[in-house]
């Protein structure tokens, strides 16, 4: 669906390809109504207020297209347009978050927060290991704007070190990607070294399983 305005009594017009990008994606702009062979100072005010000044030049119709390359940062891009004469604006956005972290003083969980969502679609999301295997999908939420989750490495698990991915699903489509870094762990365990034992009763064994130390340390 295109999004476009017109400001004031000007006869331009300026929209976008799409009203929602991915937070890498390139957002295509275009303009008509501008004066024919001119040049088009395109200002895009990013979320955090900065601005990016793109320089197009109109065809014989007065119509021109540019690209604005995405980076990550999530919010609303206000874009306005002006060949000193004509003057048209258009918005777009990247709102949908991702925040997945992982910390080695609390290092069974990779915790996962999901902000910005559309009440009217549904979100979850999935964790893979550093191979890639997918190891578990979160609930399906509908109706909320945002919602926490978190997975348990256990000792168990066969592959551990390395790069965990967490994709975010909108109505089932992958959304948005995040990688988070497990360098070392260890566990509480029973005598098996395989189960995550939280608790212990007064005079039982406390087991301990470690991994990712440094081989040339004790």
């Amino acid at each position: 669906m295109f999004n476009f305005s017109v400001a004031g009594e000007s006869s331009a017009v300026l929209w976008s390809d799409k009203k929602d990008y991915f937070p890498d994606e390139t957002a295509r702009i275009f303009g008509y109504g501008f004066t024919p062979f001119s040049q088009v100072n395109v200002t895009v005010v990013r979320p955090d207020l900065n601005s990016d000044v793109i320089i197009a030049n109109t065809d014989e119709f007065g119509y021109f297209e540019c690209h604005y390359q995405l980076d990550g940062i999530h919010g609303i891009f206000n874009v306005t347009a002006t060949d000193g004469v004509n003057t048209a604006t258009t918005s777009f956005q990247n709102c949908l978050c991702l925040i997945v972290w992982w910390r080695s003083h609390c290092c069974w969980y990779i915790r996962v927060r999901a902000v910005a969502l559309k009440p009217w679609k549904s979100y979850y999301v999935k964790y893979f290991d550093p191979n890639g295997v997918e190891r578990r999908q979160s609930p399906t939420h509908s109706g909320v704007l945002w919602f926490k989750d978190n997975f348990t490495i256990v000792p168990s698990l066969p592959n551990i070190l390395g790069w965990w991915t967490v994709k975010l699903y909108e109505n089932g489509v992958a959304r948005r990607t995040k990688h988070v870094y497990v360098g070392k762990m260890v566990w509480t365990t029973d005598s098996t070294y395989n189960n995550l034992v939280t608790s212990f009763n007064q005079g039982e064994t406390i087991y301990f399983k470690v991994i990712g130390l440094n081989p040339n340390r004790y």
